[in-house]
């Protein structure tokens, strides 16, 4: 491996970890209070399960499906208790072993829960079964100390969450600024009737699939975190824009690649292509570049609004001189891509596509109405 890709990766591992930092300290003080509470408070004697269950329903992927998380620390629950129960009847062994998870995974398919919780049921009764001996007492201490990890993880969650808006800009931000830089690359290789340039772009716009995926991952994880926490109820509204946006982004990402191709085929087909059309992508990256902002602060996006307006009548005109099937095809993508930044920005469905329709009826930005 070269020096500058050992670099490259040393960073990526850097930023990985500045990312998972708030999540690996919200579990360590989580496993850390859990322990506490039930060693000292409740005076359990090595309460495995405690720090286990508050791990279990923090991890790294903290505040991220909470539903998932209360439904993995229950399956602990039902394998301890399961556990706990065949020990001290069956006692232990490879039949007893068995028999433990065929129990406790029945008794969770049973009561409606998912392979997740079906798994984490057998894996605590195989613990109990194996490792720890058998505890006496009504209700068991065991699953005390599972249920107090669970609620304590959570609690944790609630009480000192990450920043939910910090966390949806970490990959939405970058996600717009590489549509807008995308954006321009192929208005770029209309200008210049260059083909190598289309093709990379496409290929930059393909490679946005993963970003994309990331963004919404995200935007997932602070969704829960901005419901279930107090200190970050201030950024639901902010969260809940974003989140209505991303179907709208994803499909102008997805838009964008057939633009691309569609540049490329105009290239190969076409003597010229009319310059307003590379001006009305332009006009689109120009939008994107500020829409994010606009997303988390609230504001009105008039000024991106009329940006992309102006890019499809742009389109539109451009094809006044005389249309072509491939011109044409480009001047259609960008119409389908203002549409769907109108739709990420809020802009209600119907209102969106009459004004898309009606921009290429106005004349063409910069000339006289």
């Amino acid at each position: 491996m070269s020096l500058a890709g050992a670099g490259v990766r040393g960073s990526h591992r850097l930023e990985d970890l500045r990312t998972a930092a708030m999540p690996i300290a919200q579990t360590a003080v989580a496993a850390g209070l859990a322990w506490w509470i039930a060693t000292d408070l409740l005076h359990h004697v090595t309460p495995l399960f405690a720090p286990i269950s508050a791990i279990i329903a923090l991890g790294l992927n903290a505040g991220y499906r909470t539903h998932r998380a209360v439904e993995m620390v229950l399956g602990v629950s039902l394998g301890v208790l399961i556990g706990d129960a065949l020990i001290d009847v069956i006692g232990t062994g490879p039949l007893q072993m068995g028999l433990a998870v065929l129990l406790a995974m029945s008794a969770a398919v049973l009561l409606g829960g998912g392979a997740l919780l079906a798994s984490q049921a057998a894996i605590s009764s195989v613990l109990v079964a194996a490792l720890l001996p058998s505890s006496h007492g009504l209700p068991p201490p065991r699953l005390i100390d599972t249920l107090l990890g669970g609620a304590v993880g959570l609690a944790v969650l609630a009480l000192a969450p990450g920043n939910p808006t910090r966390l949806a800009r970490r990959t939405g931000e970058p996600l717009l600024a590489e549509l807008a830089d995308s954006l321009d690359a192929i208005a770029a290789a209309l200008e210049r009737r260059d083909r190598d340039g289309a093709e990379a772009a496409l290929h930059r716009v393909r490679a946005m699939d993963g970003p994309a995926a990331r963004f919404a991952d995200d935007l997932g994880r602070v969704r829960e975190t901005a419901r279930i926490a107090p200190t970050n109820w201030y950024a639901r509204a902010a969260i809940e824009r974003l989140a209505a946006a991303a179907p709208n982004i994803d499909h102008a990402v997805r838009n964008s690649r057939v633009l691309a191709r569609a540049a490329r085929r105009a290239i190969d087909l076409e003597p010229a292509t009319p310059p307003g059309l590379s001006a009305s992508i332009r006009l689109l990256a120009t939008a994107c570049r500020t829409m994010f902002a606009e997303l988390l602060g609230g504001g009105d996006a008039t000024r991106e609004t009329e940006q992309l307006l102006d890019a499809a009548a742009s389109a539109t005109h451009a094809l006044d001189a005389g249309a072509s099937l491939s011109t044409g095809a480009v001047a259609g993508q960008v119409r389908s891509i203002t549409l769907d930044l109108l739709l990420a920005l809020g802009v209600p469905a119907d209102d969106a596509a009459r004004s898309v329709r009606r921009a290429g009826a106005v004349p063409a930005p910069g000339e006289p109405a």
